[in-house]
């Protein structure tokens, strides 16, 4: 292994030590009666290739949160995580959420994440990452991160900025960014993303999204 692979290994344990060991500002005060559960599909329509199907389950219980996913890391591939929200609300409020996810499939290994959601009057700022340690091949290490920056005009629509790093598309770009706009009614959500609308193939996301 290269020093520069050693290096983002060590930074990767570095980053969830630090994230978990550091006091909580306030970690869900009131946690709710019941767990509070989430359900997401996400569709991707790649040029010249077959539809690809991503699901996402979340549970949380104050600040206990829990997901799972499919297809994230791999395809075939599913993955665990486990993590502590904690909230603040300064002059920007907002949620960080450090997590430790076990990979099982075609890709095998641990991923330390992170997610991250900032809200300041109607503009939010969302991120979620992780560095995925594979088990088998260290070669296979990748970081990966999707980024949002949206603003909502009214409480049924937000749209803004997407941009991603994934390991599943073998895309030509280091970074695939582009547009989002998404379509709320009380617990349910529907979202349209294009990535490199400016490149002569472009690919989409379509995602449903459904809180109880």
């Amino acid at each position: 292994m290269d020093s520069r692979s050693q290096r983002s290994r060590l930074l990767a344990w570095a980053l969830l030590l630090g994230l978990t060991s550091s006091s909580p500002l306030h970690a869900q005060d009131d946690p709710p009666e019941s767990w509070e559960f989430t359900a997401a599909l996400n569709t991707y329509w790649y040029p010249d290739e077959d539809v690809s199907l991503l699901p996402v389950v979340t549970a949380d219980w104050g600040g206990l949160h829990l997901e799972g996913r499919y297809n994230y890391e791999d395809e075939r591939t599913g993955s665990l995580f486990g993590g502590w929200t904690v909230a603040w609300d300064w002059i920007v409020s907002g949620e960080t959420t450090p997590m430790l996810g076990l990979v099982l499939g075609n890709t095998n290994g641990a991923a330390p994440g992170l997610e991250l959601d900032v809200f300041w009057w109607r503009l939010e700022l969302y991120t979620e990452m992780e560095y995925l340690l594979s088990f088998d091949d260290r070669e296979a290490d990748f970081f990966y991160s999707w980024t949002e920056a949206t603003v909502s005009p009214t409480d049924w629509l937000r749209a803004g900025l997407v941009a991603q790093r994934i390991m599943v598309f073998d895309s030509e770009r280091e970074i695939d960014r582009g547009f989002l706009v998404q379509g709320l009614l009380e617990r349910y959500a529907a979202t349209f993303h294009t990535f490199n609308p400016d490149d002569e193939f472009p690919y989409y996301v379509f995602t449903l999204e459904a809180s109880f």
